[in-house]
């Protein structure tokens, strides 16, 4: 690949840096929300608090923004129901969004996502994004570093970094980065739904 997991593992220092420095502020703390989410056989609320203490508005206000009201509703004992191997089955879209909940639900103030809305439709994709990554986060003056394939999703980033081969191909504002030949192509074909219009 273009190695957009492995700038990810580097900046949580899980990976040795051949040049250069990775430095950050002293009182930086990390989420991290991976391709594969990592679930415990526990509940679902145990899940998402991993050892934090519940606090009921804060929950609610995760719960709400990655969409897993309707999913917690159909549980046999809500967000208290045992998920995991042990427990209820989940799709990969609802455990990803379990994961996503987890970072969101934490104090970390970088979160570092590793194409997290791949396993979503559109839709829940699109709220996810809107009510969890941008209102949660980056409105609440914290850092999210995300890899995605969303070409739609650039137009809400700060800086767009373009990777080939792992390495920087290019590094800036989307606006700028358009006028570099190949490196954001198909950008002015997208749609307002976000789709490709081929």
């Amino acid at each position: 690949g273009s190695g957009k997991s492995s700038l990810l593992s580097a900046l949580l220092g899980e990976m040795r840096c051949t040049g250069g420095l990775i430095k950050w502020d002293k009182g930086a703390t990390f989420a991290y929300v991976s391709q594969q989410p990592w679930i415990l056989n526990a509940s679902l609320r145990e899940n998402i608090l991993m050892g934090l203490s519940y606090k009921a508005k804060r929950f609610t206000r995760v719960i709400a923004a990655t969409a897993l009201q309707p999913d917690i509703d159909i549980l046999p004992n809500k967000d208290l129901t045992e998920i995991g191997e042990r427990g209820v089955n989940l799709s990969g879209g609802q455990r990803q969004r379990i994961a996503i909940a987890r970072a969101l639900y934490s104090r970390a103030n970088v979160l570092l996502l590793d194409d997290p809305l791949a396993a979503l439709d559109y839709n829940v994709a699109q709220h996810v994004f809107d009510e969890g990554i941008i209102n949660l986060v980056v409105q609440q003056k914290k850092t999210a570093i995300m890899v995605t394939h969303s070409l739609h999703l650039l137009t809400h980033a700060h800086k767009v970094v373009a990777l080939e081969g792992g390495k920087v191909r290019a590094a800036g504002k989307l606006r700028d980065m358009e006028l570099i030949d190949g490196v954001v192509t198909g950008i002015e074909a997208l749609d307002t739904r976000g789709k490709t219009a081929r």
